[in-house]
């Protein structure tokens, strides 16, 4: 039952990899049409709101995640090939690229939650230029008119309140977000669904073996060995969902601060603002594996009753 289980685990993370090799040829074009999607956005809210994304920050912080999820999924490997050198019927070529193969998905995981965080902070630059046209609307502004040695007067160079233009800016940067969304899940849903679903089978066949291994019933299984089986998958599923998770609840915090923009003014501005809302409430900021299930922390949930 072992060398079947173990065989089947082998040909799964074949066919997972073989799925994402032939995907990610497919989607190349989409590819780029995301990072240009991104650079357009940045441009705008740097031009217009002063917005500007610290690139540098993020990608430091996205390299030290990187390199500390792939060192401790390598680790864990390595430990694993270990105890499999130890076994009965090991077969050297066949586990290395057993091993092989884990992660070269756990590298398509680790790309997968780095896009999903950089979403999660151009959702944070436009949430900051929605705050800054609300806390801009509630100012008292005092018009101030200055007379030069002609005696010709000149207004003070302050900006329109309650302006339509400020709305229909901000409605152009979450449609972009929102097709942003849409792409991501074009690049990665088959690949993604592909992954998840491997992901599943082998933590359940590996969960079995840790109840044999912890109850005793053969002395050949290690419990450490089943543990560091366990803990890669489990750990990365859980960045890709948390990551996901994130840039969802930033999207719903963007949401509240929208329904701030209403005033007391001009009813062709809440008119706007009221559209803006609705466009938010019917396109909503997730992302879900090729449409078959969210990718949030009720993943496990949806997979269960999907199968």
């Amino acid at each position: 039952m072992s060398e079947i289980i173990e065989l089947a685990n082998y040909l799964f993370a074949l066919a997972t990899n073989i799925i994402i090799l032939a995907h990610v040829q497919l989607v190349n074009s989409k590819d780029f049409n995301w990072y240009e999607k991104l650079y357009r956005l940045d441009r705008l809210l740097a031009d217009k709101y002063r917005v500007k994304i610290n690139h540098a920050s993020i990608g430091r912080r996205s390299l030290w995640k990187i390199l500390i999820t792939f060192t401790f999924a390598c680790v864990c490997s390595t430990v694993n090939f270990c105890y499999a050198k130890k076994s009965s019927n090991y077969v050297p070529y066949l586990y290395a690229h057993n091993y092989f193969l884990k992660t070269i998905i756990n590298l398509r995981y680790i790309q997968n939650f780095t896009r999903f965080d950089f979403i999660t902070h151009r959702i944070e630059a436009v949430h900051k230029a929605v705050r800054d046209i609300v806390e801009q609307n509630t100012v008292e502004w005092k018009i101030v008119l200055v007379l030069d040695t002609f005696k010709r007067q000149h207004r003070g160079s302050l900006k329109k309140i309650d302006d339509v233009d400020d709305v229909v800016m901000l409605k152009e940067f979450y449609s972009t977000l929102f097709e942003s969304m849409k792409t991501l899940e074009q690049i990665f849903g088959w690949s993604l669904l592909a992954m998840f679903s491997f992901a599943f089978i082998d933590l359940t066949s590996n969960m079995y073996w840790f109840f044999i291994a912890y109850l005793n019933l053969d002395e050949h299984i290690q419990i450490i060995d089943s543990i560091f089986e366990i803990i890669p998958s489990v750990s990365i599923i859980i960045c890709a969902i948390y990551s996901s998770f994130n840039a969802s609840r930033k999207g719903r915090e963007l949401i509240i601060s929208v329904s701030k923009l209403y005033t007391n003014t001009t009813s062709c501005y809440n008119r706007v603002v009221k559209e803006f809302l609705m466009q938010i409430y019917h396109e909503r900021l997730e992302i879900s594996a090729n449409d078959f299930f969210i990718v949030d922390f009720q993943l496990c949930t949806a997979v269960s009753n999907y199968w």
